[in-house]
């Protein structure tokens, strides 16, 4: 989480200038740290945003439920879901091939450490409509295997670094 957050003040700044239509799709969810930019606010909306940023659907990977109605999830490969109705802590869980393998992981950046773990321990491959983001998650944010990186996230590994 350190290398995150390290990262965060450079991803914010390139994600505020990011313009098109995913600079658009970004914009509500960085409005939300100007009312609470508690560090797990932070963190959520940096990734929630990285996904955005290369070009990929935040909602392969985050499945929000405000009003706490349990959906089935037995299609999902890979997903965190997000259960809170805003006046409270969101419960946040980890589904793995339709299953519920975590829960109680208190927020989101926690959950893809956590999944980036599971990933790992269990030898499954990332999703593919999600490869860029835990591209970035293995070789920049955790420092595994960093050496070959895809065009797209070795443009952004220069952008953090400059």
């Amino acid at each position: 989480m350190s290398k995150l957050d390290g990262y965060t003040p450079k991803l914010l700044e390139l994600m505020k200038a990011k313009g098109g239509v995913a600079g658009l799709k970004m914009q509500p969810i960085l409005n939300v740290l100007i009312q609470d930019d508690r560090i797990e606010t932070r963190r959520d909306a940096v990734i929630r945003n990285l996904i955005l940023y290369l070009g990929e659907v935040a909602e392969n990977l985050f499945k929000d439920s405000k009003d706490g109605n349990q959906e089935d999830f037995s299609n999902s490969l890979m997903t965190i879901l997000v259960h809170g109705n805003g006046d409270e802590e969101p419960d946040v869980s980890i589904v793995l091939e339709g299953s519920k393998v975590l829960t109680k992981c208190q927020n989101t950046a926690k959950a893809c450490a956590l999944l980036m773990g599971l990933i790992y321990a269990l030898n499954l491959q990332y999703p593919s409509n999600l490869k860029y983001t835990f591209e970035v998650f293995q070789k920049l944010i955790l420092d595994l295997d960093g050496l070959k990186l895809s065009p797209k996230v070795r443009s952004l590994k220069t952008k953090l670094h400059t």
